[in-house]
């Protein structure tokens, strides 16, 4: 039986998940136990498991710090706070999602550290030349930029890199989000949906009359709103958003199966940008090179070579909690770099001997 304070235990938990590098903390009740996951580098990993009889303390503590309503157990709910460690060295902002099951309420803590500034394009491991082509993009004074990729991929994160970029350059940047995931100073930041009862579509039409350079918008839903961004760029507008599309070659399609004139996404796309995460080697556990010289050679009927670098990957330790990997990065693709598909970036990753062999084989 735990001891302690609802308070303490959850603050435990936030507290080791921050320590864990994770990115989301799943509290999942089942029949007779609550089991508490942290997802890091993408991976699920158990945590810990509770009494089911501290279910609904812990519930209601996490409804108290996110100022949810304590007795509404049927519907899904979102909420969000500020958390900091009793001592002060530790603090996250915690984005809440809660939903009911069979075994009763579960709760999805999203963390995010408030002291990790916001990535450059480089830091979150774009190549070289996608950097740059992304770089001349920015500069575009109106058009459409489109980032696709499935949930989980980075494109929130690739977004606000972006953001970051843009501040440098003077212009009024304005955007539509939700919900707002990051807070960045010099830039209007709206966000809609949640408890706002604000639409994307609404809010576009109220900002393009407070003159902005750059509009990034959350993502492009349906034909409504992927007319008037089109619209925002085709009159003077740098807009930035994400969309769902297979991958950067295919977003002129979606555009078309919304029902958008062809002529208008030739007039108003500069570029985009398809982009997946892959885990990285553990440093502390990589492979020698030496050990793998006998892998190195000529492969396929294409006869590339492939170096002993290819084949790197971590052993396990106590750093990567003995998965071999630790981190991640992206690989991409673009519209405006002669179509090198994704696998691509991600050989040529594997090849500098920064991601393993079986992440070339998931891209």
């Amino acid at each position: 039986m735990e001891t302690g304070s609802m308070e303490e235990i959850i603050d435990g938990i936030i507290e080791a998940a921050l320590l864990a590098r994770a990115s989301d903390v799943h509290i999942d009740p089942t029949e007779h136990a609550l089991c508490v996951s942290f997802r890091v580098d993408g991976l699920l990993r158990f945590h810990s498991e509770h009494s089911i009889v501290l279910r609904e303390g812990m519930m209601q503590r996490i409804k108290v710090l996110a100022r949810l309503p304590l007795d509404d157990k049927r519907l899904p709910k979102d909420g969000r706070f500020k958390w900091i460690n009793k001592d002060g060295t530790l603090s996250a902002e915690v984005r809440v999602s809660m939903m009911p099951t069979v075994h009763g309420e579960n709760a999805v803590l999203r963390l995010f550290d408030p002291l990790i500034s916001i990535f450059t394009l480089k830091d979150l491991g774009f190549s070289e030349i996608h950097a740059q082509s992304l770089e001349r993009a920015l500069a575009f004074r109106s058009g459409l930029i489109m980032i696709v990729g499935p949930t989980g991929s980075g494109k929130t994160t690739t977004l606000y890199s972006m953001l970051s970029y843009l501040k440098q350059s003077g212009r009024l940047i304005i955007t539509i989000e939700d919900p707002i995931e990051r807070h960045i100073d010099g830039i209007r930041q709206i966000e809609v949906g949640g408890s706002t009862f604000l639409e994307y579509v609404t809010v576009l039409r109220s900002v393009l009359r407070q003159d902005p350079d750059v509009i990034m918008i959350g993502e492009i839903r349906d034909k409504e709103g992927a007319e008037l961004a089109i619209q925002s760029a085709l009159t003077g507008h740098l807009v930035i958003s994400t969309l769902h599309a297979s991958s950067a070659f295919t977003v002129k399609q979606r555009f078309l199966n919304m029902g958008i004139p062809e002529y208008l996404i030739d007039a108003t796309l500069v570029t985009a940008l398809s982009q997946r995460l892959v885990s990285k080697i553990c440093p502390h556990c990589i492979d020698d090179e030496d050990n793998l010289s006998s892998y190195a050679g000529w492969f396929l009927k294409e006869k590339i070579y492939l170096p002993a670098s290819f084949f790197k990957k971590g052993k396990g330790c106590k750093a990567c909690g003995l998965t071999g990997v630790t981190g991640r990065m992206v690989v991409s693709e673009m519209l405006d770099d002669k179509n090198v598909p994704m696998q691509r970036d991600a050989y040529e990753k594997a090849i500098g001997g920064l991601i393993p062999l079986s992440e070339v084989m998931n891209v």
